[in-house]
């Protein structure tokens, strides 16, 4: 009989630092709010995706802003070897779009689809966001995801 043990993490990207090669824009920390506000078009950031080998994400939710039509966010999960010399990543999942629509409300949940994928070992994982800003700001509040272990 297999079994699976499941944890869901929640937490802010407010601590981590953005990529230097990110062609000048920046996601900001508003220490007040603890959320990241890009400073233009195409600020990005990697988000490390600890885990065992073996380790299945299921989910992974991100509460996002957009001052604007058009603004918001493009995220997706990638990976590289460990150890070696390859230092760009690839993409796992698929590269997904999520912008604010006329009617939309300024903060938005969206959950990234071509889950779920098993962690390999040998391998880092991270969570890719990239600012789209089209008529005034993006913003990053919390990313939610959730891991399951298989257990014989």
């Amino acid at each position: 009989m297999t079994t699976s043990r499941t944890k869901e993490l929640c937490f802010s990207p407010a601590p981590y630092v953005t990529n230097p090669e990110s062609g000048g824009q920046q996601w900001r920390l508003d220490g007040f709010r603890q959320i990241l506000r890009a400073s233009g078009d195409a600020a990005y950031l990697y988000l490390p995706l600890t885990h065992e080998a073996g380790s299945i994400i299921d989910k992974i939710a991100i509460r996002w802003g957009g001052g604007g039509t058009g603004d918001g966010i493009i995220a997706n999960v990638q990976r590289r070897e460990a150890e070696g010399s390859n230092k760009y990543f690839s993409d796992v999942t698929t590269v997904q779009t999520f912008t604010r629509g006329a009617e939309d409300p300024e903060q938005q949940i969206s959950i990234i689809s071509d889950l779920p994928i098993t962690l390999e070992e040998g391998y880092s994982y991270v969570l890719h966001i990239t600012s789209k800003q089209v008529a005034s700001y993006s913003e990053l509040y919390d990313i939610v995801i959730r891991t399951r272990k298989r257990l014989l």
